[in-house]
């Protein structure tokens, strides 16, 4: 289990946009292709309007990261959260996106976690 600096997590903005757009791609990368465990032939979002358009009718949760030496903290997990319009009981989530060198760590646990 990841056990890094203190973290907290933010409702995003659309000043954000940008640092989503590339966590999210880079984060599900690994998806890219045609063969092995790739099995998507595009990034998660397509341009910045595709995402602009999502974050209009979804939540976007941001968790920061920062260390005691660092001045400022940086985004480490992002997860996309959608009532149903028609059942305020479910929620979609997805995509939950970990920066890859921190992912399998339970960053994505936590975050959920710290959601909920």
């Amino acid at each position: 289990e990841y056990m890094g600096g203190t973290f907290s997590m933010f409702v995003a903005t659309e000043k954000e946009i940008e640092q989503i757009f590339a966590l999210v791609n880079e984060a599900y990368k690994i998806e890219l292709g045609d063969t092995g465990v790739s099995f998507k032939k595009k990034n998660r979002y397509s341009d910045l309007e595709m995402l602009a358009n999502d974050m209009k009718n979804a939540t976007f949760l941001l968790r920061y990261e920062s260390e005691a030496s660092d001045t400022s903290p940086s985004l480490i997990s992002c997860m996309r959260l959608q009532i149903s319009p028609t059942n305020p009981t479910i929620c979609d989530l997805g995509p939950l996106a970990t920066r890859p060198g921190l992912q399998a760590k339970g960053i994505g646990s936590q975050s959920l976690d710290a959601a909920v």
